[in-house]
């Protein structure tokens, strides 16, 4: 029987087929994980594969602890890709806020709601993160200004991951001009459904089948993935900061309430804002690094010094292939391969640097200062060349 990870992956796989089959399935996906804009891409993917209504998604320990409330019996989690570097790959489980119910130790969750009198403060704080926007005559537009601004910007990061992906998908026959035009339209587009879909504005009133023709070219879990993690990634800077000046605006409200309510009432809504601001404001802040529930049936795979380096190289410096490894089930095995041949490579040099400067042991016998300071500039040289050419590579 398959392990639980290999059988997400497969649903992983399956789901990224389905969202690019047509632009109607791609604003699907968009239009769900909006709601949950905080989390990875491949986390959005596999929550929309599994609960495509979840509003708001956290671990069983955030609901409890942070919020006081307690999962339903019976309640199935959303399984999402585990991406701390540990030995072993794993899962981890989300609950829908609609699987937990309320305890007498029950806090409120401050899910932000956009209201009209909202549009003139978020359309200075779209201008305030991603420039100058020249249309200003709606909300609509000012986001669509915005995400160009946004795309533009942050765009170069990711072209050069998804160039590296093309192969066996649509974009193959495609020269680089032209498959970075189409993939810098499409980034754009999705950025602003996605932030037009959180904030209640009717999409269809603003996006056409063509401003999406071009997903079915992302027709592999690689080049979506370079799609996805450049859609999400950008779209939550700018629904964050949405979020800052929405939440900032309804306390503001809440003060303006207070202020009109007994000494009682001033008094118990003051110690709910005090908690909330103990807990943060942003439900999905915390919904990565748990652990628990964990599925645990991946093996057990040694993470030497060069796999941990390595590891950390990938997701700070090529991040969408992190996540095609992570994806695909194949993370472990690849780490476990650049571990043996940094380590190879690093004792074949070492030995042949030794021999050649005279390094022996009978340097070691007679004069064994100097032959711990030349072996440590041959390490330190060595390092460098495994770096370069293994880890970094």
């Amino acid at each position: 029987m398959a392990r639980k990870y290999d059988l997400i992956s497969e649903l992983y796989n399956r789901t990224c087929k389905t969202v690019v089959s047509s632009p109607q399935s791609w604003q699907a996906f968009l239009s769900s994980a909006c709601r949950n804009y905080k989390l990875r891409f491949d986390e959005q993917l596999l929550v929309f594969a599994q609960r495509p209504d979840a509003t708001a998604v956290l671990e069983i320990e955030r609901w409890n602890g942070t919020f006081g409330r307690w999962v339903n019996k019976g309640a199935t989690g959303i399984a999402v890709f585990d991406d701390v570097s540990r030995s072993r790959q794993r899962l981890i489980h989300y609950f829908d806020i609609s699987d937990t119910h309320e305890s007498r130790y029950s806090r409120p969750v401050p899910i932000w709601t956009m209201k009209p009198e909202y549009e003139e403060e978020i359309i200075e704080t779209l201008e305030s993160t991603f420039g100058a926007i020249e249309d200003k005559s709606s909300l609509a537009s000012a986001i669509m200004c915005a995400a160009r601004n946004a795309t533009e910007d942050n765009i170069p990061d990711y072209v050069g991951d998804l160039l590296y992906t093309i192969d066996n998908s649509f974009l193959e026959d495609l020269n680089e001009d032209m498959i970075a035009s189409l993939y810098r339209k499409t980034v754009t587009n999705s950025v602003a459904y996605m932030m037009m879909e959180r904030l209640g504005i009717d999409t269809e009133e603003h996006f056409f089948r063509e401003d999406f023709e071009d997903i079915i070219n992302f027709n592999t879990p690689e080049t979506l993935n370079a799609l996805g993690f450049a859609t999400s990634d950008i779209a939550e800077m700018g629904l964050a900061e949405i979020a800052k000046t929405v939440m900032s605006l309804e306390k503001q409200n809440r003060i303006i309430a207070e202020n009109q309510n007994s000494d009682y009432n001033k008094v118990k809504e003051n110690q709910t804002e005090r908690s909330l601001e103990n807990d943060r404001t942003d439900l999905h802040d915390a919904g990565r690094l748990q652990t628990a529930q964990s599925d645990l049936e991946q093996p057990e795979v040694p993470m030497g010094r060069f796999a941990q380096l390595r590891a950390k190289y990938l997701k700070e410096n090529r991040k969408v292939l992190y996540y095609n490894l992570l994806t695909s089930c194949k993370l472990n095995e690849h780490l476990t391969e650049v571990e043996q041949t940094a380590t190879e490579l690093t004792e074949r040099l070492t030995k042949e640097l030794a021999d050649k400067e005279g390094v022996t042991e009978m340097l070691k016998a007679t004069d064994m200062m100097s032959w711990v300071r030349q072996m440590n500039n041959i390490r330190s040289r060595v390092q460098e060349t495994v770096l370069k050419q293994v880890v970094h590579a």
